[in-house]
């Protein structure tokens, strides 16, 4: 009964070794992406302000230039499923063999990374990469100006009905 228990438990970690890399590793791709399609955007168009990417993004694919597309599979797609892959790959390497490194009188293994240092790392670098992304294409500003209130309306607004509109004799 016993060693039927450390069974479960066996396959319980490595079940959920298993999910943690899956979905690390997923994070760490949509991160990439975020990053380095911002990094695209902006140099393919400038800061522009959000809004104008949420322009960009629903105004839909048709009418867009092929070269465009394949600028941005180059310049943003490609680096990122790369760096997410190899990034994965250095955080969740088989342990095969392992690294030490002798650090504060002890020696401490240093690769492969142990589980939970790896899916802390690899959450500190996908939350590092999305903010930097949002800052990039400037999402803050853009949230920011979603919550105030402006009086332009109230202050500059004429009812029609109260202007008499005249126009020169001459043009």
């Amino acid at each position: 009964m016993n060693t039927n228990i450390k069974t479960k438990r066996a396959k319980a970690a490595k079940i959920r070794r298993i999910l943690t890399v899956c979905f690390t590793s997923l994070l760490l791709l949509v991160a990439f992406l975020c990053f380095f399609s911002a990094l695209w955007y902006v140099d393919t168009f400038g800061r522009t302000g959000f809004d104008s990417v949420i322009y960009t993004l629903s105004s839909g694919f048709s009418g867009v230039q092929s070269g465009l597309l394949l600028s941005y599979l180059v310049g943003g797609a490609l680096p990122a499923v790369l760096c997410g892959g190899l990034t994965a790959l250095m955080l969740f390497f088989p342990e095969t063999k392992t690294f030490c490194l002798k650090l504060f009188g002890k020696m401490r293994q240093v690769f492969p990374i142990r589980n939970v240092i790896a899916g802390l790392l690899g959450l500190a670098l996908s939350l590092g990469l999305i903010t930097h992304a949002a800052f990039n294409v400037e999402l803050v500003d853009y949230i920011a100006s979603q919550f105030q209130t402006s009086e332009l309306y109230q202050r500059e607004y004429r009812d029609p009905k109260d202007v008499t509109v005249t126009f020169p004799e001459k043009k």
